[in-house]
């Protein structure tokens, strides 16, 4: 199954990510993982609630794979108050 457009540019976005700290020649799997493990150092010293943020990007991920359910999903979230990303680490 061929990605909508956007999704192409999200993941072109993440290469690019990668590719801009010399992660890429870790290997490309390597490399998304240690970004990812960087990325949760920030979570620490910001104080931001790693797990909150994964989850909410697994959601966000799910709804982008399938464009038919994202303004049901952001409509949920908004009525129950529930953005994940803003809390902070408990």
């Amino acid at each position: 199954m061929r990605q909508p457009k956007i999704n192409r540019e999200r993941a072109k976005r993440a290469e690019m990510a990668i590719k801009s700290q010399g992660y890429w020649d870790c290997g490309e799997s390597y490399a998304a993982s240690d970004l990812i493990g960087d990325i949760r150092h920030l979570c620490d010293r910001e104080g931001w609630d790693f797990g909150a943020i994964i989850e909410s990007a697994s959601m966000h991920y799910s709804a982008e794979r399938k464009p038919d359910d994202i303004e049901q999903d952001a409509r949920r979230m908004h009525r129950q108050g529930d953005y994940p990303i803003l809390r902070k680490a408990s």
